[in-house]
Parts: structure tokens; C-alpha cells; sequence
């Protein structure tokens, strides 16, 4: 989940319903615009969606024959590129107006370092290897400086002609003559340099990988580790006007990176430049780091908790350090500014290019390669180059074009009324155009609505899109337009309702049955969260109309108070309502199917005793209701069960055996009978 700024932490999406059955304010969060599809359109940390810069192909057509990366990129102040490739070692010069051109093949299979000295002559550092080219105008090439390193992965030169070269497996920063005489300059505590940048003040700054440090080194070779990251690799620098550096960084590949709990930093006098001059302060070497976890401590609250693959940060002139971007998917493989002071960094997968802003980043362009491997300088702005396939760009911030938002697709969980669309806009009035489409399906194709009229102002709603489940909805501001923008997006919706369920109704059964109250049991639920509403109805055996019972509500069911009716048979209804949380148009009622028929009784049976065989013969008898149980009591203490000949008591006439006495007991002995009303009927044996 990408995290653009610090101010955008929650990234989940937003419904909040008014009240159950109600309006659902839908708000679109920077998580969800994000997965959108930008076509010039950008994507601030603040939700706020403005017109792009455009990417212009440097190499269309045929592009760069085939060449599957772009390693690296260096241009000239006429708007002449250079793009080195791999893995055919190719350099490639692009010159404005024309088609690009192969300009050199080197012996390596990978240019992944170029660099152009005054005289225009391209400095290639081609991997593995470790070997530097010179080529002239006409494309010859010639060896001119061989550093006994595997890889060279950038280059620089500074106003007096020397070339700084950052290579790896080692870690080393070499500084090079005009002659190609290369010295060691700087050695770091990790394997790889990967990144160089010359500061305004002279020093160089150079982005470690393996243990992920920004090092600031000076002329003799002194380095000062400017910031220590628990990712892998330092991949792009770039220096603001205001003196503060930004950073990219990444995980390793296949790694997403999670903050150490515990980490020490090993004393030591280590050497740290050319003749033998070392860093005396503990915090300014790159001294042995021992990082881990310990079984119940927690990241240090300094370094953010979250696993992630990329991050960018700003340092500020007095060393303090604030987060512009964290992403747990993506990785930024570059970075630089521009002659405006717009720092821009790239990704993959997929490449995307993203501005640092103040605090936070705004997502500029989604390109189709895998990733934006390169980025610097070109007259102004900026040109990247992408790979898989390698693929050069310029950007242009003249905002000509239009640009078209389209958003991912909006489930509303059930077929809803679409209302009003509102956002917070600037620029003049209707240069935002707002449109949306709904369907059933959730891939929009022919089953959808057409794209609604044109809304051009904030919180109109009504007859925008017919109802449906799912809806898309569409941005576009037109070319020119650099002021116009939207933000806090909105979409009202009105769900539609959807009836409740009786799952179960019938008699009580946790309760004894008691003469004029009749005990109900239900589960009723509803799919929309509404509060359902049981109704129970009752009729006559023998037909007519249906009456609704008062039903007296308890946990789980309810009570009649069935005194005031006849007795006899009633059939018995139920139903389950949702109108108290919907509108008297949409509330709903489902009905359970089941019949049940009940008695009113307050009469309590009949008993006849005779003698039987082996005792007595209690023959029970009730008009409307089955006679359930018989107990023999002697002083009012409970001495047993009257047994039912059939083996079951579930008839409105039941015999009971009894046995002729209780076994010897001098205390007389009542019978009670009681039928499934809860009436009773006592009298002595």
C-alpha cells in the first residue's frame, strides 16, 4: 500500500453511512485514486487531482532497436541524450529533431554509467568489468581508464574536468585526470556505490548499496554519512536550491525491508580517505553496525514501522530528516531536478514517475515500461529513460494537452440510487468536468449506462447515472487549464433495500406454557443492517380475515395476551418488516411460510380415575389442547410421573397408569394434570 505523505495515513477505504437504510457518503482516499488510470492527470499526497506534465517519446517508431534497459542517461545543453543500454552494450545519442542514432557497442554487455565532458565527448563506465570509455563525436571508442572494479555505476564531472567514478564490489569512489589516471578517493562499509551528485559547495555526494548510506565526501577524500537507512540501497540524490538533499531508496530485490528493534554502531578508527587521513567522530564513520531484534522490544519510534520496498526522504540543512514517501510495492530506481527546483523520481513495477513536494509527492505519470530507470537534466526539465523495453522521454510542464482521470471501479455491495458528486475545486468555473456510468457487472462494457451529462459544478445530483451496483466515474480538465484542480471526492448513494428474513419462528420452548399467554420464538436478520420489525397475525381456524396480535416483545420473540379472545383454534402468521429505517416507499416485509396453528385455552382437562389391572387408570381429557403431564404428589412433594399407555403424551386424551400406592407411604395423594395451555387440573387419588 503506497503511503505518499505522512499527512495520508489512512488509506482504507471510506463509507459512512448516515443511519441504517439511509444516504452512504462515499469519499475517495488517495489509496483508491492512486489505482486509478491517469492520462494526464496527477495525483497529489493531499487527494488533490491537477493536470500532468506530458511525456514526449524521444525514440518512437523503431525506438531503441530492441535494447531491453536503459542503464543510464546523460544529456548536453543543445537537448542532445545519450541513452546506454544492455545488454548489448550499446550507447545511443538522440539529437533534437532527429531519429536516435547508434553511436557506439562496447566490448561489455551493460553501459550502466555516462557522463559528457566539455568538448562533447561521452564518458562510458560499462559493467562487469570496470572499464571507462572515451567516445568522440564520430563514434570511435577507446579504452581510457580501467579501475580494477566489477561494476562502474555512476559518473561525474566536475567544473575543473576531474571525473569521480562510483563502482562496486567494493565500494569505491575513484577520482580520475584528464589523462585517465584514476586514484582512490573514498572506500564506504558496504559493497557497492551506486549514486553520484556533485553539491554546490564542492563536495560529492554518493549513495551506498548494500547497507543503504547517503555519504557526504570532501575534496581529500573525507566522508560523512549523512543518514543511515535499514534499506538496501541509496538510488537516487537530488539537492534542492535551499540546500536540502533528498534521497530515494530500495529494498533489495525480493525484500521488503522491516526496522531493526535493536542497533549498535561498533567504535573504531577506520580509514576513510586518500593518504591515510581518517574520520576521528564516531557519528561521521562508517563504522561495523550490529542490527537485529530481541524478542519482545519494539522498532525504535524514530524509524517508520511499516515493511516497505521504498522510501524518500528530505535533509534538511541542520541534519533533521522528515519522510516524503513509503510504498510497500514499489521501488524508486532514480532521481533528479530540474532547472525549476522539481525534484522527480521514478519506479517500477509499473514505471511511474512521482514529484517531491513539500511533504509529501504527488504521482505525475504512469509510463507503460517496467520501470523508470534514469532521470536527469535536459534543458529545463527532465528526460527519463525507462526499461523493459528501454524507451527515452522528455518531460514538458506546458500542461497543453487535456488530462483524463478515469477511477477504479466503485462497488456499492447492492443495486443503489446514485446522487450527488461534490469536490473542492479551484480555477475557473467548469474547467473540472465531472461524468459517471453505472451497470450491474463489475468490468464496465455494453451492459453499462452511457457516461452521464457533464457536471461542471459541485453536489449536483439527481438523474446524473440510473441505478446499479457498481459505478465509474470520469475527470477531465482541459489542456491550459494549470489552475483548475479537484479534491475531496464524494459520491452520494442511496442503497437499495433489501428485506429482512425470518430465519425461525414458532412456540417458546424455554418457557413452561402459562393459561392465557401464548410465547413466541423467532430469529429475524437483515441483510442491510436495518432493525427488522416481527409482526405476528392470527385468524379464525375455519377462515376469514387476518388480525394483527399485540405482541408484547421480548429477547428473541414475544408475548399474547391472548385473555380477551374466545377459545378455540387460530392459525398463526408472522412477517418481518424494515420500514422503520427506510422510507414508506422502500421499506420491505418478508413472511414466514410456514403455517402454525395454536389454541386458546384457559379451560383445564377433564380427569376420570379407575382401577386397573395393577393400580389405578387416569384417563385425562382437554378440549383443545394436548394433555402433556401427570404428577403424583403426597404432601405437596412431588413423587413421580403418571406414565402415558401410548409412551407419549402428546394428545388432547391421554391414560396414564399410576401404580395402586406409593409404596407404603401413610400421606395421601394428589394427582395434577396439565395440558399444553399451562391449565391445570387437581385432585386427591
Amino acid at each position: 500500500m503506497n503511503r505518499l505523505s505522512i499527512l495520508g495515513t489512512a488509506m482504507l477505504m471510506l463509507s459512512t453511512a448516515a443511519a441504517a437504510g439511509g444516504t452512504v457518503i462515499h469519499t475517495e482516499t488517495v489509496d483508491r485514486l492512486l489505482r486509478g488510470n491517469l492520462d494526464g492527470i496527477a495525483v497529489g499526497s493531499d487527494g488533490r487531482l491537477t493536470l500532468a506534465p506530458s511525456a514526449r517519446n524521444l525514440a518512437p517508431g523503431e525506438g531503441l532497436k530492441g535494447a531491453a534497459r536503459a542503464w543510464s542517461l546523460a544529456t548536453t545543453g543543445d537537448g542532445t541524450t545519450y541513452v546506454g543500454t544492455g545488454p548489448g552494450g550499446t550507447v545511443y545519442r538522440i539529437r533534437p529533431g532527429r531519429a536516435p542514432e547508434q553511436l557506439a557497442e562496447l566490448p561489455e554487455p551493460m553501459v550502466t554509467a555516462l557522463a559528457v565532458l566539455d568538448d562533447g565527448t561521452v564518458l562510458a563506465g560499462a559493467s562487469p568489468g570496470g572499464r571507462i570509455y572515451r567516445i568522440d563525436p564520430a563514434g570511435s571508442a577507446s579504452l581510457w581508464a580501467e579501475l580494477g572494479e566489477r561494476y562502474i555505476w555512476d559518473l561525474a564531472v566536475a567544473t575543473d574536468g576531474r571525473v569521480f567514478a562510483a563502482t562496486g564490489e567494493n565500494g569505491i569512489l575513484f577520482e580520475i585526470d584528464r589523462r585517465g589516471t584514476a586514484e582512490k578517493l573514498f572506500q564506504a562499509q558496504e559493497p557497492h556505490l551506486v549514486r553520484l551528485t556533485l553539491h554546490p559547495q564542492g563536495d560529492l555526494l554518493a549513495g551506498g548499496g548494500g547497507r543503504g548510506m547517503l555519504y557526504r565526501i570532501d575534496p581529500q577524500g573525507h566522508g560523512l554519512v549523512l543518514y543511515d537507512d535499514d534499506l538496501d540501497q541509496v538510488s537516487g540524490i537530488a539537492i534542492e536550491k535551499d540546500g536540502s538533499v533528498l534521497a530515494a531508496l530500495m529494498a533489495a530485490a525480493g525484500k521488503g525491508q522491516e526496522p531493526a528493534a535493536v542497533r549498535f554502531r561498533i567504535p573504531g578508527q577506520l580509514s576513510q580517505g586518500a593518504g591515510g587521513s581518517r574520520v576521528e567522530v564516531l557519528e561521521e564513520q562508517a563504522a561495523a553496525v550490529i542490527e537485529g531484534k530481541i524478542e519482545g522490544l519494539t522498532p525504535p519510534a524514530g524509524r517508520p514501522p511499516a515493511r516497505v520496498t521504498g522510501r524518500v526522504i528530505r535533509i534538511l540543512p541542520n541534519g533533521h530528516f522528515r519522510e516524503l514517501w513509503r510504498s510497500a510495492t514499489e521501488r524508486p530506481f532514480a532521481m533528479s531536478a530540474d532547472g525549476a527546483d522539481r525534484v522527480v523520481f521514478g519506479t517500477g513495477s509499473p514505471a511511474r514517475l512521482y514529484r517531491c513536494e513539500t511533504a509529501g509527492a504527488t504521482l505525475l505519470l504512469a509510463l507503460p515500461e517496467g520501470m523508470a530507470s534514469a532521470i536527469v537534466p535536459l534543458q529545463g526539465s527532465l528526460a527519463v529513460a525507462t526499461s523493459n523495453p528501454a524507451t527515452p522521454y522528455a518531460l514538458d510542464w506546458a500542461h497543453r494537452e487535456p488530462g483524463v482521470y478515469l477511477s477504479p471501479v466503485l462497488d456499492a455491495g447492492v443495486v443503489s440510487r446514485w446522487g450527488a458528486v461534490r469536490w473542492s475545486g479551484s480555477g475557473l468555473p467548469g474547467e473540472v468536468e465531472f461524468y459517471t456510468r453505472t451497470g450491474n457487472g463489475p468490468l464496465p462494457d455494453r451492459t453499462w449506462s452511457a457516461w452521464s451529462p457533464t457536471r461542471t459544478f459541485s453536489g449536483i445530483g439527481g438523474d446524473g447515472s440510473p441505478d446499479g451496483r457498481f459505478l465509474q466515474w470520469r475527470l477531465r480538465i482541459p489542456g491550459g487549464a494549470t489552475g483548475a484542480s479537484a479534491s475531496g471526492i464524494t459520491l452520494a448513494r442511496h442503497p437499495g433495500n433489501r428485506p429482512p428474513v425470518l430465519d425461525s419462528f414458532g412456540i417458546a420452548q424455554d418457557a413452561p406454557p402459562a393459561p392465557g399467554l401464548s410465547r413466541f420464538a423467532w430469529v429475524a436478520v437483515d441483510p442491510d443492517g436495518d432493525t427488522p420489525e416481527v409482526t405476528v397475525e392470527y385468524g379464525a381456524d375455519g377462515g376469514g380475515d387476518w388480525t394483527t396480535a399485540p405482541i408484547l416483545p421480548t429477547p428473541g420473540g414475544g408475548t399474547w395476551d391472548t385473555g380477551s379472545l374466545p377459545e378455540g383454534l387460530y392459525r398463526i402468521r408472522a412477517r418481518a418488516g424494515d420500514h422503520h429505517d427506510n422510507s414508506w416507499q422502500d421499506g420491505l416485509w418478508s413472511r414466514w411460510e410456514q403455517g402454525l396453528t395454536i389454541p386458546v385455552d384457559r379451560t383445564p382437562p377433564e380427569v376420570e380415575i379407575s382401577p386397573g389391572p395393577d393400580g389405578l387408570v387416569l384417563t385425562a381429557t382437554d378440549r383443545l389442547s394436548p394433555v402433556v403431564r401427570v404428577q403424583i404428589l403426597a404432601g405437596g412433594r412431588l413423587l413421580y410421573l403418571g406414565h402415558p399407555v401410548d409412551g407419549v403424551a402428546d394428545s388432547v386424551t391421554e391414560i396414564f397408569l399410576i401404580p395402586a400406592t406409593d409404596g407404603g407411604a401413610a400421606l395421601e395423594r394428589t394427582v395434577r394434570v396439565t395440558d399444553g395451555a399451562g391449565n391445570v387440573t387437581e385432585q386427591p387419588l
